[in-house]
């Protein structure tokens, strides 16, 4: 499974393009690494990455998802972030972007993205 808090770092690298080139399909794969442990900043930044549509498809529904698993944990960005993307699915908007504070640059994803290395055993 790995480090989750190094593998959210990586995420945050990647998306960053800090030290690597930037890619938010690497970075959205290290995010769920991380959020599949439980790492509540991780499940806010696979909010961030569904509701804003950087590297993926913008999905308000998912972004739900995301930010409620966090949001359980008392993550206080997730908890507000939750809350406008109710409301905004309230009026209807399933499916679009909304602006939030969080949200880095929108950037396309590669066709064809490599796979996120494997830890050997």
């Amino acid at each position: 499974m790995g480090d989750r808090e190094a593998q959210f770092n990586l995420g945050q690298m990647y998306r960053r393009g800090e030290g690597v080139p930037r890619d938010l399909v690497q970075a959205r794969r290290w995010y769920e690494a991380a959020a599949a442990q439980g790492f509540d900043e991780a499940q806010y930044q696979l909010g961030v990455v569904w509701e804003t549509g950087n590297g993926v498809p913008a999905d308000l529904l998912e972004a739900r998802q995301w930010y409620a698993r966090a949001a359980r944990t008392g993550h206080e960005r997730a908890q507000e972030a939750l809350n406008r993307v109710e409301t905004a699915l309230a009026g209807g908007r399933a499916r679009t972007v909304i602006e939030t504070p969080d949200a880095p640059p929108a950037a396309t994803a590669r066709p064809n993205p490599p796979a996120a290395p494997r830890r050997q055993n």
